[in-house]
């Protein structure tokens, strides 16, 4: 790649993030009921009590995101803006990690390009952080990261981004039977599987240094569970096409269900992925942030958002399957327009809970498809539109 084109694709890439930065700063200022419940107030806890005020028992989310709110009431600005403006790099760093998978798939400048500026401008990504301020971009782009690293065969990389995911949210623990399988493949050592709770207790020990009690930092997570008693959340998964299931029973169902899903999907990967396949791999991860949420009960709105990240790489891998990653943000844009602006469903939700349905079945289709091809020998056709046919 000469020097001109290295030049064209660099003003592309600044051109996409100039657009980002528009958009961004469009939604900044939105107040949505999560931050007026949550965010606000362990904003102004913090505010008036300092750092040493984050030993006290007033918030539910990890200590990580809570250094980062400390964080924000430190930025000249009004509360909201502080908060959102924590979330605006971390899209492009995603976007940075789904590049190097696009080089590592087709390395073509223009399919990098075409990987970090989607990534920029998936809706529910870039609503998450900068209409409804959730977090979900920190530890999404830290599962992204350890998905990536394993594909470049950098298991060291991958297991310190896992425990950074873990460390923000518990939700990272969808990725865990992709990794059990890397693991049984040989492409985790062993000795690493220490490195995510070494990580997650690093983590947390600046809180238990100013002295707050280690059952509350370990209670953590469980609280978060244990707020809501719904099967479903607004979500859109199997329990979205139950609805009336009784809650006991409907627990107890799901985590079967999702366990013997989870085993199920250990087995059919262990017998079918090759490790020498990136695409059967990516794909193979992506199978995993989809299974076990729809699953699981009492799952909230935003629980595939891994899913929705990750799906911006099946584009890249093979543009054919565009459905996938079209698919999943109907279903999702779906429960985010009826809880960001509460005016109903744009259509009925267990209807969403189909269409993630079809996005699994899509995805298991592709990863055999995948295998098929690795099986009889072929190269894989040119699969990205968007690379120079002509070569």
């Amino acid at each position: 790649m000469n020097d001109q084109v290295k030049k064209y694709f660099l003003l592309l890439q600044l051109t996409s993030l100039f657009v980002y930065l528009g958009l961004y700063i469009t939604f900044i200022d939105k107040i949505t009921p999560d931050y007026t419940i949550w965010l606000e107030p362990w904003y102004n806890t913090i505010l008036q009590g300092g750092f040493r005020s984050l030993r006290h028992d007033f918030y539910n989310y990890s200590p990580p995101y809570m250094y980062l709110i400390a964080l924000a009431t430190t930025i000249q600005a009004i509360p909201i803006i502080s908060i959102k403006l924590l979330s605006l790099p971390i899209i492009p760093l995603a976007g940075y990690y789904i590049s190097r998978l696009a080089y590592l798939i087709n390395p073509q400048p223009i399919v990098i390009w075409v990987g970090f500026s989607i990534t920029l401008f998936v809706p529910t990504i870039l609503i998450n952080s900068a209409y409804w301020g959730q977090a979900d971009i920190f530890y999404g782009t830290a599962c992204l990261a350890c998905v990536i690293h394993l594909l470049h065969k950098q298991p060291l990389a991958a297991m310190l981004a896992f425990g950074v995911a873990i460390a923000f949210k518990a939700q990272a623990v969808l990725l865990t039977p992709f990794l059990c399988v890397m693991l049984i493949k040989r492409q985790i050592p062993l000795k690493f599987v220490i490195i995510p709770p070494a990580v997650l207790v690093l983590s947390v020990l600046p809180v238990v240094i100013i002295g707050k009690p280690i059952q509350d930092v370990v209670l953590i997570y469980l609280r978060q569970a244990d707020t809501y008693h719904s099967l479903c959340m607004n979500c859109t998964n199997l329990w979205s096409i139950f609805p009336t299931v009784d809650y006991r029973t409907g627990v107890v169902i799901g985590f079967l269900a999702a366990l013997t899903a989870a085993i199920g999907y250990v087995v059919l990967m262990v017998m079918h992925l090759s490790v020498h396949d990136p695409r059967q791999i990516f794909s193979a991860a992506m199978i995993s942030v989809m299974i076990i949420p729809f699953f699981l009960p009492k799952m909230h709105d935003r629980y595939f958002y891994v899913a929705e990240l990750l799906s911006v790489g099946i584009i890249l891998i093979d543009w054919r399957e565009l459905f996938i990653p079209l698919l999943l943000q109907v279903s999702t844009g779906n429960v985010y327009w009826q809880y960001l602006l509460r005016r109903g469903y744009l259509y009925p939700q267990f209807e969403s809970g189909i269409i993630n349905i079809v996005v699994i079945g899509l995805l298991l289709q592709l990863f055999m498809k995948q295998k098929r091809l690795k099986l009889i020998g072929e190269n894989l056709p040119p699969q990205n539109a968007l690379s120079d046919s002509s070569n």
